[in-house]
């Protein structure tokens, strides 16, 4: 049923709307990603302190195979967990910048973005500062770091 164009607008918003949730609650799953590789990073060091020790309570992983099996896999699971985070992390940066008060500009924004390819990060490069406004203008920085890191 349509509600007549002379109705006020807040009768015809959606009444599911309860607002924003807390910080936390909005990432749960950086925290979740966070929480479980730190453990795994101590498991992984534990593990590895117990080999090196002379008597060694870890008999069934005494032997030199199985010991580095069993570290291989704990350090490849901690590695796609910490990108995982990183991802997770760089994108809380992002939208934390771009909704503050001062803001960013648009070319730190697609520096930051996941979905800027290499190529576009060279053509983002030469851009130059056209506002005045104080947004905040990283984007070089944040190239520079992508082309490094990534």
């Amino acid at each position: 049923m349509a509600l007549p164009s002379d109705t006020p607008v807040e009768e015809r918003l959606p009444k599911y709307a309860t607002g924003l949730q807390a910080p936390w609650l909005q990432h749960k799953f950086s925290l979740f990603i966070a929480l479980i590789a730190a453990l795994l990073l101590v498991a992984t060091t534990v593990f590895a302190h117990a080999l090196s020790s002379k008597s060694t309570a870890l008999d069934w992983a005494a032997d030199p195979t199985n010991a580095f099996r069993i570290l291989r896999v704990l350090s490849e699971c901690l590695s796609i967990l910490l990108t995982i985070l990183i991802a997770s992390t760089t994108a809380i940066v992002m939208w934390s910048t771009a909704s503050s008060e001062r803001g960013i500009t648009f070319a730190t924004w697609l520096s930051m973005s996941p979905a800027t390819g290499i190529i576009g990060l060279l053509k983002l490069f030469n851009w130059r500062r056209i506002s005045d406004r104080e947004a905040r203008d990283w984007h070089r920085p944040w190239i520079l770091a992508r082309l490094t890191f990534f």
